[in-house]
């Protein structure tokens, strides 16, 4: 169950935190987080982190969001994507709504010539946190990803939702 409340009882800023290498582990999974950094505000009504900037494996990511601190939690934010060189010109912005228990992620991005739409459901206090999945993407160039691959020019649609320990839907 979510908190009576995440008020502070005093006002916290901080201007500018920065980490300049995070490695993390996930069961068989790890990575890191190079560059860090954001700033902080929070207190009795709601938690803001702004400014944030990191960089993972072939992409840099930016941006903020607001928690309100009493239910039922309401949450905002953006985030922006680019690619580093591997992923060339790709690049993604975000928006995050709802609240704590139920969030929106609604992203428009393209890379190249491809153009995409991503919108996302989660729940991410709950067991299954991924609740719907839509990508609709156009003029995907697999060659662009991996020299291996055909020059291609796809479409593709997907709408998922978890089911059976895995995703389930159509392409």
């Amino acid at each position: 169950p979510l908190p009576a409340s995440l008020a502070l009882p005093t006002d916290v800023v901080i201007d500018r935190v920065a980490v300049d290498r995070f490695e993390w582990t996930l069961g068989t999974s790890h990575g890191a987080i190079h560059g860090l950094a954001f700033g902080y505000d929070g207190g009795a009504l709601a938690h803001r982190v702004r400014d944030l900037a990191l960089a993972v494996d072939r992409a840099s990511i930016g941006g903020e969001a607001t928690l309100a601190a009493q239910p039922p939690y309401a949450l905002k934010g953006a985030l922006r994507l680019a690619g580093d060189a591997t992923l060339r010109d790709a690049q993604a912005d975000v928006a995050i709504a709802g609240t704590l228990a139920a969030v929106a992620l609604d992203g428009r991005g393209s890379a190249g010539e491809a153009r995409f739409t991503l919108q996302a459901r989660l729940s991410p206090l709950a067991a299954v946190v991924l609740d719907e999945l839509a990508l609709d993407a156009q003029d995907v160039d697999l060659a662009r990803w991996n020299d291996a691959f055909p020059a291609t020019r796809l479409a593709v649609k997907a709408d998922t939702r978890p089911a059976s320990g895995g995703l389930a839907g159509r392409i």
